[in-house]
């Protein structure tokens, strides 16, 4: 059985991650900005690619953990 306290640390898993997500949205946007502005550095560059990394990482994380809220919703069912 899962206890409260389990769901609640992934319940907190779910929410860092999403923050997560918008430091990568925010940092992908800033890189773009400057880009738009003819500031092509490769710091720039490299500083989207690794935000669309992150961004992707974090995704995977909120869709395992979505799995396993609903596992936990199923067992509690």
């Amino acid at each position: 059985m899962i206890t409260g306290v389990q769901t609640s640390r992934i319940l907190g898993m779910f929410s860092e991650t999403l923050d997560g997500m918008r430091r990568s949205q925010r940092r992908l946007e800033e890189s773009a900005g400057e880009i738009a502005k003819g500031d092509l550095s490769p710091d720039n560059v490299v500083s989207m690619i690794e935000a669309e990394h992150a961004f992707k990482a974090n995704a995977a994380v909120a869709r395992t953990t979505d799995r396993m809220i609903g596992t936990i919703l199923d067992a509690r069912a």
